[in-house]
């Protein structure tokens, strides 16, 4: 920008040398121009920085309305997953859960112990009962005893199985869906591909 001090500078060289008048004329239009240039090129600055500002607030909105939508996609996804999840373990998960309980070893066990308790309290109570039948003369062939001395024996070997901690052999406190999926995911990968497969790390369980 042209300074008033050289515009005054210019007119006090015209008074003191009147031949110099026309270019002092001449000099001082082209320094308005100039001046005229800067106060125009001035409000344009002005006018595009107050396009960019309009446009940062614009954008400022865009993003806050986007992270807005990102936020309830990711809920919608994780509603969404969580649904899947529970209907899997509706259908599916829960007797995958009760297949490896039965497959479990202290399962096998215990059900054994049972039918062996069961077994000898029948056959000793039955032996028992017919010799004391038999003695007394008031056996009656065909008739079941009633009674049994192995009665408590079975409700402590009931009991023992009834108060196996499945849940701890398995490990099932311990897992997450993701953990629970790939426990009952041992042989139904083949049919997950078949399905479809599914959102999570690794297959979904066929049937």
């Amino acid at each position: 920008m042209v300074s008033p001090t050289t515009i005054e500078a210019l007119e006090l060289l015209s008074s003191s040398h009147p031949s110099n008048s026309l270019l002092y004329a001449t000099a001082q239009d082209d320094l308005r121009s100039k001046l005229l240039a800067l106060e125009v090129e001035k409000c344009s600055s002005e006018e595009n920085y107050n396009l960019l500002v309009g446009e940062m607030a614009s954008l400022e909105d865009k993003v806050i309305a986007l992270d807005g939508s990102v936020e309830h996609l990711s809920q919608r996804i994780e509603r969404k997953s969580t649904e899947d999840d529970l209907g899997w373990l509706l259908q599916k998960g829960i007797a995958r859960v009760v297949d490896k309980v039965v497959e479990c070893f202290e399962f096998v066990i215990g059900v054994n112990q049972m039918k062996r308790t069961c077994m000898v309290a029948g056959v000793e109570n039955g032996k028992q009962e017919v010799r004391e039948q038999v003695i007394a003369g008031k056996f009656v062939p065909g008739e079941a005893a009633a009674t049994t001395k192995h009665i408590q024996a079975m409700h402590v070997v009931v009991k023992a199985f009834m108060e196996i901690d499945f849940a701890s052999y398995l490990h099932l406190c311990e897992l997450d869906m993701a953990g629970l999926w790939q426990l009952c995911d041992d042989s139904d990968a083949e049919d997950s591909l078949v399905e479809g497969g599914s959102s999570h790390a690794g297959a979904s369980p066929g049937n």
